[in-house]
């Protein structure tokens, strides 16, 4: 069993860590190449892939805090709560990412006007 843990914490890391490398990719990119191109679209993508960053690394934080406040808190149920709560309110962080991401694509396909 212990075994298993094991791999389940490998996958875990080794997934969230690709997703916080493109992320940061995406980040680069859309600070070097589309604002040397599109620089009306780089604030609403900036701010898409750095909240992307920005929960991803609270997530790593938050997941494990809810362990140890529920232990003391109530158990199971408690945590089961929390968790509940925290996945909500990461969802909707995402979805605002997310359209912040529409936007700026929006932004980049949309031509100059002069």
């Amino acid at each position: 069993m212990e075994h298993d843990t094991t791999w389940m914490m490998l996958a875990s890391g080794l997934s969230t860590l690709t997703g916080l490398a493109v992320q940061i990719a995406l980040l680069v990119v859309t600070l070097t190449v589309v604002r040397r191109n599109k620089p009306r679209a780089v604030p609403t993508l900036a701010a898409s892939f750095g909240i992307g960053i920005a929960s991803t690394l609270l997530s790593v934080v938050a997941y494990p805090l809810l362990a140890l406040v529920a232990n003391r808190s109530g158990g199971m149920d408690s945590y089961m709560l929390m968790q509940s709560a925290v996945t909500v309110g990461f969802a909707l962080v995402h979805v605002v990412s997310g359209v912040l991401l529409v936007l700026g694509l929006v932004s980049v396909a949309t031509p100059e006007t002069a």
